[in-house]
């Protein structure tokens, strides 16, 4: 890590994450530079494709880096179209050696986070609605 609290990282994602990133702190570098990957997404999702970032991957692997995958859907439809999302690109991180923590559904503590911010409501009383599988209903079982 740096000597400022917050790490340099290199963003895997869409400009549009951007706000987003600054609110966390960090200081994005170059892949080679950075401490971690924070991954949102594709960079242009209506038109990258997954084989469109095997190098980085790749080039992220060999060095170690831990990638941090901010929203694990895998695909999403959006009209007619499948758009691969950040989930995929870490899903193939770790398939090439890559070290992965997720960050939101369906993993546990963005639940338990929700969860304890109402402890006044029971558990049996709590409803997720969502349109994916794998990440949406899948988490709500927690």
């Amino acid at each position: 890590m740096n000597s400022s609290t917050y790490p340099l990282f290199f963003h895997v994602g869409p400009d549009r994450t951007q706000a987003t990133l600054t609110a966390c702190g960090g200081t994005a570098v170059p892949l080679e530079e950075a401490e971690l990957i924070i991954c949102t997404g594709l960079f242009n999702d209506e038109k990258d494709q997954l084989a469109d970032y095997e190098n980085l991957l790749l080039e992220a692997a060999k060095h170690e880096q831990l990638m941090i995958c901010a929203n694990p859907d895998r695909v999403v439809k959006r009209g007619d179209k499948t758009i691969i999302c950040a989930g995929s690109l870490a899903l193939r991180y770790e398939e090439l050696g890559g070290k992965v923590s997720y960050i939101g559904k369906p993993y546990p503590d963005v639940f338990h986070q929700v969860i304890n911010r109402f402890p006044t409501i029971p558990n049996s009383r709590t409803v997720m609605i969502g349109d994916s599988l794998h990440t949406d209903i899948e988490g709500a079982k927690i």
